[in-house]
C-alpha cells in the first residue's frame, strides 16, 4: 500500500466500475495513505485514530461485493498492527509484540468478512506471515514458524492470481502482493 497512490488508482482502472464503489475504494485508499504519511510524521495515535474512524466508516456500509465493493476493515487493522511493529521495534516498549499479535489476528478474522478477491488473499497471507514473524520474535518458535507455513496457502498462488489480477484494485493488489512475496522469501532465507 506505500507505493499505491490514489491517482494511480484512478488512471488505472481496467473496466468500468460502478462510479460509488470506484469513490469508497479511493477514499479506503486515501485513509491508509494519510494513516502512513501520519506514521512516518510520528503521529502514530492520529494514525490510529484515522483508521479506527475509517473502519466504522466502512462497517456502516452496504456492501456491493458484486460490483467490486470490499470491505476495507481488515485492511485497515492490518495497516495499524504493521505501525505497531514497527513503533514497537523502534521503541522496545513492553508488551508491543503482544499488541501486533492481536492485531493481526483481528485483521485476519476481519479480512473473512470481505468478498473473495486476491487482495483478500493476499492481506490473509501477510497476516499469518506477520503473526508467524512476531511469535518467533517472542520466543514462540513452533507456534511462529506454523503461522509462516500456513501463510503459504495464500501466499502459494500470488503469482498466477494476484500478479495477473486485472481488476480496478490491480495496482494495490500487485503492489501488496509483491510486499508478501518479498516477505516471506526473505524470512525463508535466514
Amino acid at each position: 500500500f506505500i507505493v499505491w497512490t490514489v491517482a494511480t488508482a484512478m488512471s488505472e482502472t481496467a473496466e468500468a466500475v460502478d462510479p460509488e464503489v470506484q469513490e469508497r475504494w479511493n477514499q479506503d485508499l486515501t485513509a491508509i495513505e494519510e494513516s502512513i504519511r501520519l506514521m512516518l510524521g510520528n503521529r502514530l495515535q492520529e494514525a490510529e485514530d484515522l483508521l479506527a474512524a475509517s473502519s466504522e466508516a466502512v462497517a456502516k456500509r452496504d456492501f456491493r461485493f458484486d460490483a467490486g465493493d470490499h470491505d476495507m476493515r481488515g485492511c485497515f487493522t492490518f495497516v495499524s498492527a504493521l505501525m505497531s511493529l514497527i513503533n514497537g521495534l523502534a521503541s522496545l516498549e513492553n508488551n508491543q509484540l503482544d499488541i501486533v499479535l492481536e492485531r493481526v489476528h483481528r485483521a485476519d478474522e476481519e479480512l473473512q468478512l470481505d468478498g473473495n478477491w486476491p487482495g483478500r488473499t493476499v492481506l490473509r497471507g501477510l497476516c499469518n506471515l506477520v503473526a508467524g514473524v512476531v511469535e518467533i520474535m517472542q520466543g514462540m518458535p513452533s507456534k511462529g514458524v506454523w503461522h509462516v507455513l500456513r501463510s503459504w496457502f495464500w501466499l502459494r498462488n500470488l503469482e498466477s492470481e494476484a500478479m495477473m489480477f486485472d481488476g480496478h484494485e490491480r495496482g494495490c493488489v500487485r503492489s501488496t502482493a509483491l510486499l508478501a512475496l518479498g516477505v516471506f522469501n526473505l524470512f525463508v532465507s535466514m
